[in-house]
């Protein structure tokens, strides 16, 4: 691949061994064609949910409004529990 980018990826796992940062955010680039749709699909259901989600508020509108716009949207969802905890590196 790039030399640019196997140095890049060298250096990102160096610095950030054990971690979430330490990785590829598109996956690696070796393993993805291991990677089969369901899988693909599994992680997806899991991580991409939105009680995977935060949500910001900012402004002076009343906050029944906004949690009535996020039921709206979100009501039709089931709870979706995953735990996508970037833990602590010391």
């Amino acid at each position: 691949s790039n030399p640019e980018s196997v140095h890049f990826r060298a250096v990102q796992q160096a610095l950030f061994p054990g971690t979430a940062y330490g990785q590829d955010s598109g996956g690696d680039p070796v393993a993805i064609p291991d990677l089969t749709f369901e899988q693909f699909q599994a992680f997806h259901a899991q991580y991409y949910h939105p009680s995977n989600a935060w949500f910001w508020f900012y402004g002076d509108d009343p906050a029944g409004e906004r949690l009535r716009l996020l039921d709206q949207y979100l009501g039709a969802f089931e709870a979706n529990p995953s735990d996508s905890r970037v833990e602590a590196v010391a």
